[in-house]
């Protein structure tokens, strides 16, 4: 904004002051206002006038711009929190359509294309490591079935000897866990690739129960007893055959890990499913006791492959559930903490 005065010679005997005050605009264009004034002090009384027009013109433009501004910003970054909202809840192999979001923003567009492709090669790395597990697991109890039927066969053989009967009957049983531990492992990596699903209302104590029945006989062969009072009843969505696995995997090893003719105490509440029983303190932490393949030194001389407590770490995950462990007045503890879900108890 530029002020001049200009006095007028024509009239010496009334002088005055013109004062000329230019706006530059948009463009190069430049607004001119001319105000004849009599004296200095309004001179600088229009200037001042003229100055807040100025600031005032300049204040709406920028408002405006950023208002514009503030949309632009606000629509990206709704677009990234659609993204992020959807990837929480999103599944490998069903959901994939659901993360395609349009945006007109140039970066998102590639953001959004290049999140696709990395969940389309993973998808692509999940399909062929879930393929070989299945093959090396159907492969494996091909050879296997073979060995077992002409082991049975070789055991009716009438000329064996003691001895040879023995043997062929250790080999049958180290097949029998050779097996067993193919079984867990598919098992577990069924379980990783997520291909069970939580659409059942499960019943805690129910299945608890359950499971007790079935396997009393065990706990009878070594004078045991287990008890389970029924205070509370749990109910939560997930998957019946999974849940089930996980409390026989811990009541078996309860019961196996257990000295002869003692009790084994099963405790539910609101939020903890407890497996208490005897025996003595582990020697490597929580963390091992749950990874594949771990025994404790005296386990050597139990049947087992290592893998019971690592498929109940992998089913509390899949569920949501915390699996804990602790060692207190000689007797072990472990507890299924219920979570993510929530369960909701039942009246």
């Amino acid at each position: 904004m530029k002020l001049k005065t200009y006095q007028n010679k024509r009239h010496f005997w009334t002088s005055f002051l013109v004062l000329a005050i230019s706006i530059p605009l948009f463009y190069g264009c430049t607004y001119l206002i001319f105000s004849r004034i009599l004296n200095q002090a309004q001179v600088l009384k229009t200037g001042v006038v003229a100055l807040l027009i100025y600031v005032l013109f300049a204040l709406i433009i920028l408002l405006v711009l950023n208002a514009l501004n503030r949309k632009t910003v606000k629509k990206g970054i709704n677009a990234i929190k659609q993204s992020a909202s959807l990837l929480k809840t999103y599944e490998l192999t069903k959901d994939k359509d659901l993360l395609n979001i349009e945006s007109d923003f140039e970066e998102l567009q590639k953001l959004n294309k290049n999140l696709l492709t990395l969940i389309e090669r993973t998808e692509n790395a999940q399909k062929l490591q879930k393929e070989f597990s299945e093959n090396a697991a159907h492969e494996l109890q091909t050879p296997l079935a073979i060995i077992k039927s002409k082991l049975d066969l070789m055991l009716q053989d009438e000329q064996l000897s003691e001895k040879q009967s023995q043997l062929i009957d250790d080999i049958y049983q180290v097949l029998q866990k050779l097996g067993d531990l193919n079984k867990n492992l598919l098992f577990l990596n069924k379980i990783e690739n997520q291909q069970f699903e939580l659409a059942d209302m499960v019943h805690c104590e129910e299945v608890v129960n359950k499971l007790i029945k079935q396997l009393n006989f065990f706990a009878e062969s070594r004078y045991q007893q287990v008890l389970f009072p029924q205070m509370h009843q749990l109910t939560f969505e997930g998957n019946q055959s999974l849940f089930e696995q996980l409390v026989q995997n811990l009541l078996i090893n309860a019961i196996q890990y257990s000295p002869k003719g003692s009790i084994i105490n099963i405790k539910l509440d609101d939020e903890h499913l407890t497996f208490i029983n005897e025996g003595p303190e582990f020697e490597f932490s929580e963390a091992l006791l749950f990874s594949r393949f771990s025994k404790n030194s005296n386990e050597k001389e139990q049947d087992g492959n290592g893998l019971g407590l690592a498929i109940c770490k992998k089913i509390a995950d899949l569920h949501g559930f915390g699996l804990s462990y602790h060692h207190q007045n000689g007797k072990h503890h472990f507890t299924v903490l219920f979570k993510e879900p929530n369960p909701a108890e039942v009246a």
